[in-house]
């Protein structure tokens, strides 16, 4: 996940774009690769999304307070359980763990609309008997088990670095807040 998130913007806009164009053709909203809806569709889609991760981005690093770089070191501190080597960084890095136990807390439903998502899939596979809606139910589980063993993950570590905040500041701790 924190590759991901440090990827530069043309990385994150030919992924997205690659992954739209994938789906659509896997789904058949676009059966015919030599259509034009496709190969206008994707790179939209692609802005779209870069433009909506830069953002977010931003906004994370305008609510710590932090230039580019820094953002970066105190953020793979937070997101790997650790605290940011450089005191400055720690106000900033509360912040940043505020923040992203709110992320964590509304997208925690996420996985189970994926689950629930493969669930009609595989209904509909049994309907029509598809593969393709077999195969797609299973895509959709994987999605969802990878999605609750990353939320899993990232509660542990942003647990694990609030206790290392708590004690690079010599605090007592605080307890660990329940997500």
């Amino acid at each position: 996940m924190s590759r991901w998130r440090q990827a530069p913007w043309p990385v994150i806009f030919v992924i997205c774009t690659v992954m739209f164009g994938v789906l659509a053709l896997f789904w058949g909203q676009f059966a015919d690769p030599e259509s034009d809806r496709l190969w206008t569709a994707a790179p939209f889609f692609g802005a779209a999304m870069t433009w909506w991760f830069v953002r977010q981005r931003r906004q994370e690093r305008e609510q710590a307070g932090f230039d580019a770089d820094q953002h970066r070191e105190v953020e793979q501190a937070v997101l790997h359980g650790q605290a940011p080597s450089d005191p400055a960084g720690w106000p900033g890095a509360r912040t940043l763990l505020a923040r992203h136990r709110g992320q964590l807390h509304r997208h925690r439903r996420t996985p189970l609309l994926f689950g629930l998502v493969g669930l009609a899939f595989c209904v509909l596979g049994v309907a029509d008997g598809s593969t393709v809606d077999y195969l797609a139910g299973a895509v959709m589980f994987l999605v969802a088990g990878a999605g609750f063993a990353s939320s899993a993950r990232l509660g542990r570590n942003l647990d694990a670095a609030e206790a290392a905040l708590d004690a690079a500041e010599n605090r007592p701790g605080s307890g660990l807040k329940p997500i």
